[in-house]
């Protein structure tokens, strides 16, 4: 196979795709600029009424050698079929971890980008070459996005400065089934039993779309051998060393079978998915509405239950605290609970931790107790019920 489309006519597959892919594209596109706006000027955006700065509309493509890169990038040049006025651009990223393997994908990016017309520009960043090959091999998946983002934003800000730009990622509906399988390995509150959001602002200010969420892996394949467009395996996909890649390759085939139709997976995580969504618009809205203080806490006044001042009240100061409200649904305090204490240590809590603390609030005999929250911090439920968040000793 090459590496450029050949002039055979586009199977069904090729023209839902292309047309899936760039009505993806132009929602996502309003989205984010809906999100700019106020809630009044808002709904003229979402009736397809949205406009820009003035600056031209750019995605920059995140772009690997796999198939699911390979796919989005020729989707997304195809899109220029049904609105030419947007500018394409890629970026490639080489984490130095394969050697000659990262540069024959570097390469193979940028042949396959030299015969696209429609590509305004390819960018390519290296992670600087290091000589300790085991601080390259400690280089984890969470690392790399950071190290990612932060180039996005540096190529952005220095050679894409005149355009309003998007990232496009090649995320599709089965990333989507590994994301909420590891949430559930790992421990998750219900809640949070979501896939992936087809738009996300990152705390550095980049726009990333999503537009292929609604296809699955196979299609993306199949795409590319409809086209006989070609693409290079990252051999480090196939290494059992990284959990996704063990989620990937071994329980989702597995569940597929099991559920009749890689389809059949994907509609029951989607259904999840928009049910966890839907009840966390309810609780942020109970929450927000319950108390004036929407981090779902009281700041420190403490007074006991027979009205003397908490003898810890001085050492607190202006911290917080979290006092357990009787009237409420227990879901809702838990909840609140939770949101405490990730506010407390700006980390993730284990729901173990949350599920622990709840347990001594309704015990009966009044004992302070401690509960490790990981890390450096503990968790203090005090005589009165209340709870506090200190750090390791």
């Amino acid at each position: 196979m090459t590496g450029l489309a050949t002039l055979r006519a586009p199977t069904r597959l090729v023209r839902r795709l292309r047309q899936l892919t760039h009505r993806a594209l132009r929602a996502q596109h309003l989205e984010m600029l809906a999100s700019r706006l106020s809630p009044t000027a808002r709904r003229y955006a979402q009736a397809g009424e949205a406009e820009g700065d003035g600056r031209p509309f750019a995605v920059l493509a995140c772009v690997s050698s796999g198939s699911d890169s390979m796919a989005m990038l020729d989707l997304l040049h195809h899109c220029k079929d049904f609105d030419p006025t947007f500018e394409l651009h890629v970026a490639h990223f080489d984490h130095g971890l394969r050697g000659v393997e990262s540069d024959m994908d570097r390469k193979f990016v940028e042949d396959t980008c030299e015969g696209m017309p429609g590509v305004k520009s390819l960018v390519t960043r290296a992670l600087a070459s290091e000589s300790d090959s085991e601080a390259k091999a400690r280089f984890s998946q969470e690392e790399g996005r950071v190290w990612r983002d932060g180039m996005l934003r540096d190529i952005i800000d220095s050679e894409l400065a005149h355009l309003d730009v998007a990232v496009a990622l090649a995320h599709h509906s089965d990333d989507n089934i590994e994301t909420m399988l590891l949430k559930i390995l790992r421990g998750a509150n219900i809640m949070s039993l979501q896939g992936m959001s087809p738009l996300v602002t990152t705390e550095g200010g980049l726009t990333k779309l999503r537009p292929l969420l609604s296809v699955s892996k196979s299609e993306l394949v199949q795409y590319l051998r409809d086209l006989d467009l070609s693409w290079r395996e990252d051999s480090s996909n196939a290494s059992p060393v990284y959990s996704r890649n063990r989620v990937r390759n071994e329980v989702i085939p597995l569940l597929q079978d099991l559920a009749g139709s890689p389809k059949a997976l994907t509609d029951r995580f989607q259904e999840l998915s928009s049910q966890a969504r839907l009840l966390q618009t309810w609780v942020d809205s109970e929450l927000n509405d319950d108390s004036g203080d929407s981090d779902g806490f009281d700041h420190c006044s403490l007074q006991s239950q027979d009205g003397d001042k908490c003898e810890r009240a001085a050492a607190l100061e202006s911290a917080s605290v979290f006092r357990p409200n009787t009237h409420q649904p227990e879901f809702l305090e838990r909840e609140r609970l939770r949101r405490f204490l990730v506010c407390e240590t700006g980390e993730s809590v284990f729901a173990r931790s949350v599920e622990m603390i709840w347990t001594k609030i309704k015990e009966k005999d009044r004992v302070e107790s401690k509960v490790d929250l990981g890390g450096e911090f503990q968790a203090v439920v005090h005589k009165d019920k209340t709870v506090d968040v200190i750090t390791r000793c």
